[in-house]
C-alpha cells in the first residue's frame, strides 16, 4: 500500500494587488500598502506557525512545511 501525505500546505495569501489573487480555498488577506502586507505576513506566519515567503513585494504566501 502507498503512504500519501501532504508535506506543504498553503495556509493564507497577504496582498495588496487584488487582481493577482484567484478563487481558491485559501484564505486571502488584502493589504492597504507594500509595509502593511509584511506585517500581516509576519503576524500570520507566527500565528499560523508558517513560513513567509515572499512572490513579490506585494504578494506573500504563508506556507506550512513538515
Amino acid at each position: 500500500m502507498i503512504d500519501i501525505t501532504i508535506a506543504q500546505s498553503i495556509l493564507a495569501v497577504v496582498s495588496c494587488k487584488p487582481n493577482r489573487i484567484g478563487n481558491g480555498a485559501v484564505p486571502v488577506f488584502l493589504a492597504q500598502s507594500t509595509e502593511e502586507v509584511q506585517k500581516l505576513g509576519a503576524t500570520l506566519g507566527q500565528i499560523l506557525d508558517g513560513m513567509v515567503h515572499e512572490l513579490e513585494p506585494e504578494t506573500i504566501i504563508v506556507v506550512k512545511h513538515s
